[in-house]
């Protein structure tokens, strides 16, 4: 599982970014690559750079950093996060969240990132004796690879262009930066990365919507379980800041 989880999540990135970057500077600056790479060294130098960081995951790593820092940094992940806040809203009347002092946390006051520990915590804590979180902890562990795979892969869609940009501006310095080798290429080229970005962050929000409707679910049955078990007592989960 941790090779699949290693090639979704980092190797895929790495790939997509590589593969992006490298077909625009073809298309437009296909002229200037051979003299660029001419010196031998230089060449060698790349290609052990390309093929190691690519071979260790390693653009995706920097590419998923990205994607977690963006992640839950708030005004981002009001839009982007997932959202747990909804379920523990619904079962107002069947949990109590407490504070380290015994102090009641009102589910109203909580935001995506708090519901989102309170969330995995109990989650964890409770699967072991659950079928139904158990279970439904392999799906979404699965759901999740492909998730963040998606958005390390539109970090890396983004910076795949500004990088493009960065070194065919280097390339053109002494020239037009407008001056394409095929201009018609790169708007084709452009009209595909925007449709391949659309695609992407459609695919990000379809599969956070799914994974966030199994986990939900499955807290809902087990709360209701535990409720029923304790003779219509509320649940109490712990949190602590």
């Amino acid at each position: 599982m941790d090779d699949v989880r290693k090639f979704f999540r980092y190797i895929l990135p790495g790939l997509a970014f590589a593969i992006q970057l490298l077909i625009a500077l073809c298309i437009s600056d296909w002229k200037n690559i051979p003299d660029l790479l001419k010196n031998g060294s230089i060449k060698e130098i790349l290609s052990l750079l390309l093929v190691g960081f690519l071979a260790s995951g390693g653009l995706g790593y920097i590419f998923s950093l990205i994607y977690y820092g963006l992640y839950w940094f708030s005004p981002i992940a009001k839009k982007f996060a997932i959202d747990h806040i909804s379920v523990f809203k619904a079962l107002d009347e069947f949990i109590e969240i407490r504070g380290p002092t015994g102090n009641i946390i009102p589910t109203i006051s909580l935001s995506k990132e708090k519901a989102w520990v309170i969330l995995t915590r109990f989650w964890f804590n409770k699967s072991e004796d659950s079928s139904c979180l158990k279970g439904g902890g392999i799906i979404t562990e699965r759901m999740s690879n492909i998730v963040h795979s998606i958005g390390a892969t539109i970090v890396a869609t983004i910076l795949s262009i500004t990088f493009w940009i960065i070194i065919h501006y280097h390339l053109s310095i002494d020239a037009n930066f407008f001056a394409f080798a095929c201009p018609f290429g790169i708007f084709i080229f452009f009209i595909f990365w925007l449709l391949f970005l659309a695609l992407l962050i459609l695919n990000y929000f379809q599969s956070m919507k799914y994974s966030q409707s199994i986990i939900n679910s499955s807290l809902i049955e087990f709360i209701m379980k535990e409720y029923n078990a304790e003779k219509k007592e509320k649940v109490i989960i712990w949190y602590s800041d």
